[in-house]
């Protein structure tokens, strides 16, 4: 889904989807995009997978800087049985490396796997240079290892691609930006849907739409919030998708009731993406709101009794655009709960090279009586990424919360927060 500068949160998907899309008429395809090197991520990939990756890929001339891909990993803390080590680039000299010893040792990574399960190979990012291209490129591997447990590796590096006489691309430098190795003995998870009751199958809405669109409902799974809707001390869930929203009442015995109904927060017809839990009125109970594809975002009120009100157009917060995910924060520290809501590119295009494209998120202000204000323009929070996912915190310490972006395509963005009522994008 997302072409080749470009990465968010749907890594395992992004190469395929984005094949999809550029089949829509008059959009360009993923190739047109990255000069064919996209190709070339796909070739690299496949032949790490084989065991075998082909000669023809890395220049004769090839120069590395540092250490290899897997090598120069740091022990990070980890409850057993799982281990983690990784690597982060710090200065290194440049240093001439045959094309046999970065092909020996990728593929020396591949002979840990018994069994691949899902693998990646994502460009984060892609300059012209003259004849040659400049890439950050995503390799992953992960299945079992040789004695059967969880294994995933991979990470980011910094290539610089040569153009061959035939018009191919090769490696003719790089260097590891980052790496992680990390293994498991045993699941950490077990996956306990069923004996719970959380049975319900999500099918996306998709009126009139063909198959190709940038954004079929079916590759965006619906979000879900976590929340103790009616005070009994227990965690319920309530979970948003295009066939209606659904909210699960914790029973206290492992299992959950769906309690959509009696409580009025199914929705509207639409595709329902994100889901947030927040209390926007301060008065204690914990409320609802819902981001939609195309439709009017929701505000459920939560009236203390199992019941919620739907307020979203008399708050000022029904939002009608592409929206996603939203989350809440304070941003000016005066005790109310803000609210910021990210804006996906609309279905009938697609994203820019740059992914600058979509429509802008927008930051709304808790008056503190009920309603919001959109202060999109005057906090410069309008970040115009295909955004995806979000997630708010003081990231620098400086007392004020901050805002992280994760855009479907192109760059991630870090909204730091001045402490005046803006925001600066770094």
């Amino acid at each position: 889904m997302r072409p080749p500068a470009l990465v968010g949160i749907l890594p395992a998907a992004i190469l395929l989807i984005s094949a999809c899309a550029s089949h829509h008429e008059g959009m360009p395809s993923l190739a047109d995009y990255s000069d064919g090197t996209s190709q070339y991520a796909l070739e690299l990939l496949e032949g790490w997978k084989s065991g075998s990756i082909p000669s023809a890929l890395i220049s004769s001339r090839l120069t590395w800087s540092g250490p290899l891909p897997g090598d120069g990993l740091d022990p990070v803390g980890a409850h057993s049985p799982l281990t983690i080590a990784i690597y982060r680039a710090a200065a290194a000299p440049a240093a001439a490396t045959r094309p046999a010893t970065l092909t020996e040792k990728l593929d020396s990574i591949r002979a840990r796997f018994s069994s691949l399960g899902r693998t990646e190979a994502t460009i984060f990012d892609f300059a012209r240079r003259g004849e040659r291209r400049e890439i950050v490129l995503w390799l992953f591997l992960s299945g079992r290892g040789k004695g059967g447990g969880l294994r995933q590796e991979g990470g980011k590096l910094s290539l610089t691609l040569a153009p061959t006489a035939g018009g191919a691309w090769q490696i003719e430098s790089g260097s590891v930006i980052s790496w992680l190795a990390a293994s498991s003995t045993a699941p950490l998870f077990e996956e306990v849907a069923a004996r719970t009751g959380l049975t319900h199958v999500h099918s996306p809405f998709l009126p009139n739409a063909r198959r190709n669109l940038p954004v079929p409902g079916e590759h965006l799974p619906p979000g879900v919030a976590v929340l103790d809707f009616d005070g009994d001390g227990r965690s319920d869930l309530y979970v948003a998708g295009g066939d209606g929203n659904h909210l699960y009442r914790n029973r206290g015995d492992g299992t959950f009731e769906d309690a959509t109904a009696r409580a009025g927060v199914g929705g509207q017809q639409g595709e329902a993406l994100g889901a947030l839990c927040f209390d926007y009125d301060n008065d204690g109970r914990p409320d609802l709101y819902v981001a939609y594809l195309g439709r009017p975002n929701l505000l459920y009120r939560n009236h203390g009794d199992g019941t919620f009100e739907e307020v979203g157009a008399k708050a000022g917060v029904a939002l009608e655009d592409s929206s996603t995910s939203a989350a809440a924060l304070d941003y000016d520290r005066d005790g109310n709960a803000d609210l910021y809501v990210l804006v996906y590119g609309h279905q009938d295009y697609g994203p820019t090279f740059a992914a600058d494209n979509a429509p802008p998120n927008h930051l709304f202000h808790n008056n503190g009586d009920g309603t919001f204000t959109d202060v999109t323009i005057a906090s410069r929070t309008g970040n115009t990424g295909w955004g995806l996912a979000l997630q708010c915190a003081d990231l620098d310490g400086d007392g004020w919360p901050d805002i992280y972006v994760a855009n479907d395509f192109g760059n991630n963005a870090y909204l730091h927060n001045e402490g005046d009522g803006t925001f600066r994008d770094r």
